[in-house]
């Protein structure tokens, strides 16, 4: 047997032994401790609920299932709201629910929870005839991590306050939502960064679920994203395409960087060698997956009426024209920064008091870019 073939299986056994000691030992912590684990989950899961109460019969490790972080199995867990003593109606009965929790937080004795499932369980929800509910839903500071890293995705919320009402017509629901809800990250694609970091959602949802075609829909409603009101709507799919999802965003009246910075990274370097000084008109269509890998389909327009425009090589007054920015230029090409067009249409305006006029300009590749268009003035030589 060659050397190196011989020193690399040693290491690989060493790197198994450790594994396996590593695990034995876990093993005997949870066996030894596991009374005051259990008392340590039940009451992280008890936080936040309002006056319910969630109760675990019992608890066993299952480590491989979500290796290398330490898997538990909680058996017969009972969530009950607050006034179940009135109508004894248990909101929730699980067999199992299963939790990840970070392996050297247990060891310091605190337990941080990472993934939550449920399995074998049946939910009751209930009104009765006051019209109380235990379809209400209440959150206060909780956070809200969805890592998807084969797909480059990172959604992590905090969720200042949360309340909402959910009721149940003959088929599917409808669900009112009043929020205020911090987006750390947004990133469909982490590799291009997030949406509306660190900006502050405020405001409220309506949305329904159709049982037949499984679609959510988002109605038209007021968002303040950061301190810019945005009218927000929207679908995603559960059954055809399930995750897919297509939001149109409106801000009536936004300055430029202020719209800018709410896209990814990419997109924003590039918005920001422009600015114009008064609130505009803007629309956002962004369609792709909470699911599959790669960058949503990005279509951004823009409506300016006399105004002042400063760009890389000077300032433009009384600007006027339509904008749109897609990184889909060529529809059979991935959606890609190579892919991704500024156009400008009906451009008018005064450079150096000299007056111009552009019927189609447009950016083309943020990577290697391109500016093609046609310039039009008529001005007196003295201007020059």
């Amino acid at each position: 047997m060659p050397r190196w073939l011989k020193n690399t299986l040693k290491t690989l056994a060493v790197i198994v032994g450790l594994v396996v000691i590593a695990v034995v030992a876990v093993s005997i912590y949870i066996s030894s401790h596991k009374q005051s684990i259990l008392a340590d989950i039940t009451k992280q899961l008890n936080k936040n609920l309002n006056g319910g109460s969630l109760s675990i019969q019992s608890m066993d490790p299952t480590f491989l299932s979500d290796f290398p972080r330490i898997s538990l199995s909680l058996k017969n867990v009972v969530l009950k709201d607050s006034l179940w003593k009135v109508h004894h109606h248990t909101l929730l009965e699980a067999q199992e629910l299963s939790i990840s929790v970070n392996t050297f937080a247990l060891f310091k004795g605190t337990i941080e929870i990472y993934k939550v499932g449920i399995n074998k369980a049946n939910v009751y929800l209930y009104t009765d005839s006051t019209g109380y509910t235990n379809t209400s839903v209440s959150l206060d500071d909780v956070k809200f991590v969805m890592d998807n890293q084969k797909g480059h995705k990172l959604f992590n919320f905090n969720a200042d306050d949360l309340k909402g009402k959910i009721d149940y017509p003959s088929e599917g629901w409808k669900a009112n939502l009043r929020l205020k809800v911090l987006a750390n990250s947004m990133a469909f694609n982490t590799l291009r960064g997030s949406f509306i970091k660190n900006k502050l959602l405020d405001g409220t949802i309506a949305a329904s679920f159709d049982e037949e075609s499984g679609v959510i829909t988002i109605v038209p409603n007021t968002l303040n994203i950061g301190k810019n009101p945005f009218i927000i709507s929207g679908k995603i799919n559960t059954i055809k395409n399930p995750g897919s999802f297509a939001l149109d965003i409106t801000a009536n009246s936004i300055l430029w960087r202020d719209a800018a910075v709410l896209l990814a990274p990419n997109i924003t370097e590039h918005l920001n060698m422009f600015d114009i000084k008064n609130p505009i008109d803007v629309n956002a269509l962004i369609a792709g997956s909470f699911n599959a890998g790669g960058d949503p389909k990005i279509d951004v327009k823009c409506k300016v009426e006399n105004n002042t425009l400063t760009t890389p090589v000077g300032v433009v007054d009384s600007c006027s024209f339509r904008a749109a920015f897609t990184n889909g230029f060529i529809k059979s090409r991935p959606l890609s920064d190579e892919n991704s067009a500024i156009s400008v249409y009906q451009l008018s305006g005064n450079y150096e008091q000299v007056p111009f006029k552009v019927d189609t300009g447009r950016i083309i590749n943020l990577v290697k870019t391109e500016v093609e268009g046609t310039l039009k003035s008529q001005f007196a030589v003295k201007k020059l």
